[in-house]
């Protein structure tokens, strides 16, 4: 049960630093004169996230954690690689909200497919509910930033690039499980390495790829050379 207790407490880190990114990210809205609509939606996704790291937390104790909450490992706060601010809150628009959430939605149901512990399926039942709405949020979030920031028809090219090489190395996985996950550890909502690949490439190139189009992203050809890329990466030398 160890690698179950592991995988539920990275859980919970990853729902927190996603709340941290959320909370700072409607700070970055407030400062930027974005609609009250958005800026509230945005603290709502905060709170949510802060949910699913107690519901991640409490699958993590059924499974036999005892210790703290999270530990010294979690991420928080967001990613600031451009020198200009807009341009870096267009960056984390992109990655954590239209292109993580958006493939949040079939990976967290292809995890609570595969589980039969009823505290893992509680967690995926409560995340389930609430990404869709994340998601959107993300890609109405872009719609207002293009009508109201003139610099987005210029920048998103190169954030939705940057954001894609950042995701892919975290979902697109090359290699599976070693030891492969046991059925005990599919019960508990684990699921196999390869099947994130799978679920990240699909909907990269079918939902991200349809909802990019009309801003001129041409996200085949940017997941053609990034894929090519962590293929180059991982092959022996």
């Amino acid at each position: 049960m160890l690698r179950v207790r592991q995988f539920w407490l990275s859980q919970t880190a990853a729902e927190y630093s996603s709340a941290a990114v959320s909370s700072e990210f409607a700070l970055w809205l407030c400062q930027n004169g974005a609609s009250p609509e958005l800026i509230c939606q945005c603290l709502d996704i905060a709170k949510d996230e802060i949910s699913h790291a107690t519901l991640a937390y409490g699958t993590a104790v059924a499974a036999g954690h005892s210790g703290p909450l999270i530990g010294n490992s979690c991420s928080l706060g967001s990613p600031t690689p451009f020198s200009e601010p807009r341009k870096n809150l267009l960056d984390v628009m992109l990655r954590f909200f239209c292109l993580g959430e958006t493939v949040a939605v079939p990976l967290f149901a292809a995890m609570k497919k595969n589980a039969r512990q009823l505290p893992a399926r509680t967690a995926y039942a409560r995340i389930i509910h609430d990404e869709p709405r994340h998601s959107e949020f993300g890609w109405v979030a872009l719609a207002w930033m293009h009508a109201n920031w003139p610099e987005v028809e210029f920048w998103i090219n190169d954030c939705f690039s940057n954001s894609l090489r950042q995701l892919a190395r975290e979902y697109y996985c090359l290699d599976e499980y070693a030891p492969e996950l046991t059925q005990t550890q599919l019960d508990w909502g684990m699921l196999p390495r390869l099947d994130y690949a799978i679920i990240f490439e699909k909907t990269v190139r079918n939902q991200c790829a349809r909802r990019l189009e009309p801003y001129g992203v041409d996200v085949e050809t940017l997941w053609t050379a990034t894929r090519a890329s962590l293929l180059t990466a991982a092959a022996p030398s």
